[in-house]
């Protein structure tokens, strides 16, 4: 009895021990200005994209600016919906928040373009909303595929 006690606590020493050892999941890390242009430049675009102040950004995006630690952000002319807009949240709690005001501000621009720019309200139907770790991806693009390649990396 007592020398099955002792190999179960060795058993169980080693299993804790090795467990300490495990690779970590690594966190994917996003130079967003170069991600940015190169979304940019898909070909993905019918409208022109300009960078925006980022100042405006929490009050465009309805985000806390506590939960953003850096943010690239490309709106078009304001004829279309249009938009380019990547964040670095400071965890992925703030991600998860930063993915809830996208999608609002999905529902927003439907509710401005669908009365007076009917082709705009498809384009949010097709929106890239997605978090990847602590970063937010926020698109709206006339081809989705293409910016999804790039986001795939392909």
């Amino acid at each position: 009895m007592k020398k099955t006690l002792i190999v179960l606590l060795a058993l169980c020493l080693m299993a804790m021990a090795f467990t300490g050892c495990a690779p970590k999941a690594e966190t994917a890390e996003y130079d967003i200005d170069k991600m940015a242009l190169k979304i940019k430049d898909s070909g993905a675009f019918s409208d022109m994209l300009s960078p925006i102040d980022t100042s405006i950004v929490p009050t465009l995006y309805g985000a806390n600016a506590s939960d953003i630690e850096d943010v690239v952000v490309l709106c078009s002319t304001g004829a279309t919906t249009e938009e380019i807009a990547i964040f670095k949240c400071i965890d992925s709690e703030a991600a998860e928040r930063l993915v809830s005001a996208a999608e609002e501000r999905i529902i927003s621009q439907k509710n401005l373009y669908g009365s007076y720019a009917p082709a705009e309200p498809p384009k949010l139907d097709e929106a890239i909303v997605k978090a990847d770790g602590i970063y937010v991806f926020y698109i709206v693009s006339v081809n989705s595929a293409k910016v999804q390649a790039v986001l795939e990396g392909k």
